[in-house]
């Protein structure tokens, strides 16, 4: 564990960009954790090996078992719950995790490490957006670097009331379309986010592709922020 300690960074997800802004990181890689969640005792050897294996890998994440507030286990894992199917999965393998986080959020931050030299690209975090702290940088570092995950799990993601973020039923077409947080304000919103990260990544020298990705997705949501309310969402407001 020493020569880990060494070489990997850990911080708590709660209050993440507080506790890493203007911090002086000697580590090579960062660590997100829930102070609730348990760790296999392999996380870290099994990070620092990918690290170590990939040295133009940017960020990694993990399967994880979902439990509940006594450690029992659920009969899914966090990539079932979440979708994160073979398509998917072949997505992330050929640099097209970005495509995809543009669309949905990939990683849960409790899975995720990535290089400490990407600290001030991914600070401050934005807080005015869907985007939390985890999506936030998974949009960064996707446009920039490679993405990669470990397919199997790595900790238990514990299930409780309390939880600032947990893993529950996944949303019918229905029930997002009818959803009351799906509006125009909603993608002005997201689109606005999106534009701060695209601002902040035009330092670090865009693919036209990953640009291209970018301004689409800007224009879509404001496009559609612009779309009349459906008929059937009209009874909700």
């Amino acid at each position: 564990m020493p020569a880990l300690q060494h070489q990997l960074f850990l911080v708590g997800r709660a209050n993440f960009g507080d506790q890493m802004l203007g911090r002086i990181i000697r580590h090579d890689v960062i660590v997100l954790s829930d102070q609730d969640d348990v760790w296999h005792s392999d996380k870290l050897e099994s990070v620092e090996r990918i690290f170590e294996a990939k040295p133009q890998l940017s960020l990694v994440f993990s399967n994880a078992e979902i439990v509940d507030e006594t450690l029992r286990l659920f009969d899914k894992t966090l990539f079932d719950w979440v979708h994160f199917d073979g398509q998917k999965q072949r997505l992330v393998k050929s640099g097209r995790a970005l495509d995809l986080q543009l669309r949905e959020n990939l990683v849960l931050g409790a899975t995720m490490a990535f290089r400490a030299n990407l600290k001030e690209l991914v600070l401050p975090i934005s807080g005015d957006g869907p985007l939390v702290h985890d999506g936030w940088i998974v949009l960064l570092i996707a446009a920039v670097g490679e993405i990669d995950f470990i397919n199997r799990p790595l900790l238990k993601y514990r299930q409780h009331s309390a939880q600032q973020c947990r893993v529950g039923k996944v949303s019918t077409w229905h029930d997002i379309m009818t959803s009351s947080k799906i509006d125009s304000a909603c993608c002005v919103r997201q689109a606005n986010q999106i534009n701060e990260a695209f601002e902040r990544l035009a330092a670090y020298g865009l693919s036209q592709d990953k640009e291209r990705l970018l301004r689409e997705k800007i224009v879509h949501l404001h496009e559609r922020a612009r779309l009349p309310v459906p008929k059937f969402q009209r009874w909700r407001q």
